[in-house]
Order: C-alpha cells, then structure tokens, then sequence
C-alpha cells in the first residue's frame, strides 16, 4: 500500500510539471506582443514619475527656512510626513540611521529636534498599521477571487480536489492562493458549503445571476413530480426528466445534488411523520392505559361504597334489634350480633365506624324519652303556660312517667321547651310581619293618629294567621314586635324599585 501511495504521488507531480511545461511554452508572437506591452507599461511609468518629481522640485523651490517656519504646526507636521513618505522608510527603520537623508530637504527644517523625532515615530506607526490593513485587505481580495473561482468550478459536493485542479489551475484566480494547503482547506469548506445548500453571495461579483433561478426551477420541478419518493434513484430521475428544459439547463453534477438534497429532505419529512405518529401512539396508549386506571379506580370505589352504605343499613338494622337500652356496651352488642346471619355484609365498615354507629344508637335511645315529653309539651300545653299550670294537663299522660326520674328534671325540660317554642313563635311572627304587604315606612306615622284606621287594617290582616294567634299569651310582646318593624321600615325609607338589586336583609334575633 505505501508503494502504491508513493507512486501515485510522483505520479501527479509529474502530471503537474507537465502541466506547468506547458504554460510556459508560449507562442513567439504573443511573447513579443506581451514584450512590448510591458515596455510601453514601463516607459508611462517612467515619465509620470519623472513629472511627479520635477513638480515636486519646483514646489521645494519656492519653500525657504523663513517662510516655512510662519506656516502653522499642522501644516508643517503634515509637509515633514510628507518628506518622510516619498523616501520609503521601512517599517522598522530607526531616526538615527535614516535622518541624514533628510537633512538636504527644506522640510526637515519645519519643526525642532524633538518634534522631528515625535513625528517620525508618529509616522511608522501609522506606517505600521497600514502596512497590516493593506496586508489584511490583499488577503481577503485572494480568498474572495479564490472562492468566486470555487463557485464557478465546483458545482457537485462529489467533486474531488484533484478533478478541481485539473479544471482550474490555468484560471488567474487560481494563483491567488499561493499555498496548497490553504487552496486545500478553502476546498473542503466550499463542500462543507455545498452540503449545506448555501447559495452563492448575492454581492459576490463574479456570481451568475442565472444560476439560482435555475436552481430553484429545478427544485420545484423535483417537487412536482410525485413519483419521487424517499427511496428513488437518481438514474430513475434522470430518465424521467431528461426532456425538461429545467433539468438540462442545469449541470449534471449539480442536478444530483440538488436531488440528493431533496431527497435527504423527503427522509427528514418521512422520520419527522413517522416519529409523530408514534408519539401520537404512545400517548393515545398513556391515555388510554390511565383512562382504564381511572375507571378501575372509579369501579373499586363505587364497589367500596356499596358495600360500606350496605354495611351502614345491616348495622342499623342489627343495632336496632339487639341494642334496645343505654347500659349495654359495644362488647356486649357485637358478641350478639355476631351470632346473625347479617354480620358477615358489615365487615366493610372499620372498627371505628362500628362503634361511631353504637354510639349514635345508644345517644338516640337515651333521647328518645326526651322527644317523646317534647312531643307531649307540644300537643297539650298552650305556649306560655307557667309548669305548675302544664304539669297537670301532662300529668297523667304515660310519657310524662317515662321521662326522668323526679319533677326537677321534668321542669328543667319543660323550660327549655317552651323557650325554644317561643323563640320559634317570635321568628314566625316576624316572617308574618314581613309578608304583610300593607305594613310600609308610612305605617308608624299613620298609627299615631288615632282616628286614621290604618292599626285595624293590619289587625284584620294579621288575626287570622296562626303565627299570630300563638303569641297570643304575649299579647304584650306582639305589640312591641310590630311597633319595632314599623320603625325599621321608617328608618330604611321607600322601598327601591322592582327592577333594582334586593339588598341582603338581616334578620333580628329576639
């Protein structure tokens, strides 16, 4: 292998030399024709040069040390910078070695020792710094003229550094590149270009305005042809399209890379569809995997329920069977229960559940006497009957003897019954007041005329409403709550309009 390589390296050597030799061998008379151009060059050249200093030499001339140093310091500055550049200093050359060359010409007599050294130094620095930017702009000139010539040679990403040589190396902008390595290195990078389908610089000089609009003609001629799949040979494409005059306009190295361009895309568009149709898959199963978890869940805990409610209703049917008293405790109850048949459906329920559900039973058996004396104190005792008056109307009835076990108590509950009975009366009443429509913010003022009938009208209104007829033991306190609507009404005023928002009213506590 490395004999191979050897000999296919002295092999293009070779070919280069001859490629050489054979720019060298000119034609005699363009060699004298080139000769006597460079003669011509040489002689305008000459004499412009020769004009320029005998112009130079006058204006010297008319300058002297007294008439220059009446010039103003910039003006003398600028004519010893002047002196400076027609010599063409060196970069680097140093004030002592170069200043006797000066000291003949007039202008070194513009300024003083130390402003003649601080200008010269002034001057190679700017020197220096032009020297690198017109060192910078001949190197981007060479790689521009190199690139355009890239442009124009190498159409195909396919194309190889040496078919690039062959094909341009008798081009000027070949030479603008001196190094080979360099020219190597600008090569793969335009491949790089041609790969990533940029196109050339619009400012680029050089640049065929054609050549895009053909690119693009031929890349929507790709497009329209359906039949160019992701899979599709170019030899296919060639044989479809070799009567298009937008294929053929182009060159054939590259047409290919324009197809395998917008086949490289078909791909890209067939993985990107594929890759979300299988995402769309994916989560189509997430959603469906946790839609039939949610409904497992929903499933159990509907079952759950079930059985917890039936667990609820076996257990009150069985508390209601085998606890009928307050001394008996929830170990006692469940030993019993345990015996039924109906156990078993109230495993559902916790312990703790069961003995919420004891406890509740055995707070509604020991309040059941209670309800049963409330109920009584409803049905037989009139609203504001005093107990010594009430105990003998409840006295002989059988669930005065149920409850309690001595009178104190029985009073105690009495008490607390007819004091929830009249601050039920008292609420009812005031609803009464509030449905009655011809009690208004006038009717206080009314009322205390007394020969205005307005108090009989809402006695008639109110007498035949059992609300009013209960607090009939308070006759009293009837009148006071209706005196104190009255004044409420007057203090809120007309009422608002239908159409107006109600505000919350709040109710009075008595």
């Amino acid at each position: 292998q490395q004999q191979q390589q050897q000999q296919l390296g002295q092999q293009a050597v070779a070919e280069e030399e001859e490629q050489e030799e054979e720019e060298e061998e000119l034609d005699p008379f363009e060699e004298f024709q080139r000769f006597k151009q460079q003669q011509e060059a040489e002689e305008m050249a000459r004499a412009a040069a020769e004009e320029a200093e005998q112009l130079q030499a006058e204006a010297q001339q008319q300058l002297t040390v007294e008439n220059i140093r009446l010039l103003p310091m910039e003006v003398r500055v600028d004519l010893f910078q002047k002196m400076l550049d027609e010599h063409n200093l060196n970069a680097f050359a140093m004030w002592e070695n170069e200043e006797k060359r000066f000291r003949d010409d007039v202008r070194y007599q513009a300024l003083g020792k130390k402003e003649r050294r601080d200008a010269f130094d002034s001057y190679l620095k700017t020197r220096v710094e032009k020297d690198k930017a017109e060192r910078l702009q001949r190197a981007k000139q060479a790689k521009a003229t190199f690139k355009s010539l890239l442009w124009d040679v190498v159409k195909s990403a396919r194309m190889t550094s040496r078919e690039f040589n062959d094909k341009a190396r008798k081009d000027p902008r070949y030479a603008a590149i001196e190094k080979a390595l360099d020219r190597e290195n600008m090569f793969k990078e335009h491949l790089e270009d041609l790969k990533a389908g940029r196109k050339r610089p619009a400012s680029d000089p050089t640049a065929d305005p054609q050549t895009e609009n053909k690119e693009k003609k031929f890349s929507d001629l790709l497009r329209s042809v359906s039949d160019i799949k992701a899979e599709t040979h170019w030899a296919d494409v060639e044989e479809w399209l070799q009567d298009e005059a937008d294929f053929t306009a182009l060159p054939r190295e590259r047409a290919r890379d324009l197809f395998y361009k917008y086949r490289d895309e078909l791909e890209r568009k067939q993985q990107e569809k594929e890759s979300r149709q299988q995402a769309s898959l994916r989560q189509r199963e997430q959603e469906v995997r946790l839609a039939q978890r949610d409904n497992m869940r929903n499933i159990k805990n509907e079952r759950l329920a079930y059985k917890v409610e039936e667990g609820e209703s076996q257990l009150a049917s069985l508390l209601v069977d085998f606890v009928r008293n307050t001394e008996m405790t929830y170990d006692d109850a469940e030993k019993m229960m345990r015996k039924d048949r109906r156990w078993p459906l109230c495993n559902a329920l916790d312990q703790a559940s069961k003995i919420r559900m004891f406890q509740d039973h055995v707070a509604k058996i020991a309040a059941k006497p209670r309800l049963a004396f409330e109920d009584l104190i409803k049905e037989a005792v009139p609203l504001g009957m005093p107990w010594t008056e009430g105990r003998l109307m409840i006295i002989s009835d059988n669930r005065y003897s149920l409850f309690g076990e001595d009178d104190e108590e029985r009073e105690r509950a009495y008490d607390a019954c007819m004091q929830a009975r009249m601050h039920q009366a008292r609420r009812d009443y005031r609803e009464l007041l509030e449905e009655t429509r011809c009690i208004n913010h006038l009717s206080k003022k009314l009322v205390q005329d007394p020969e205005h009938p307005h108090m009989r009208e809402i006695v008639q209104a109110l007498e035949g409403d059992r609300r009013f007829i209960q607090l009939e033991c308070d006759a009293e306190l009837r009148g006071e709550m209706l005196m104190e609507y009255m004044e409420e009404l007057e203090r809120r005023g007309p009422p608002p309009p239908p159409t107006a928002p109600q505000p919350e009213g709040k109710l009075i506590a008595f």
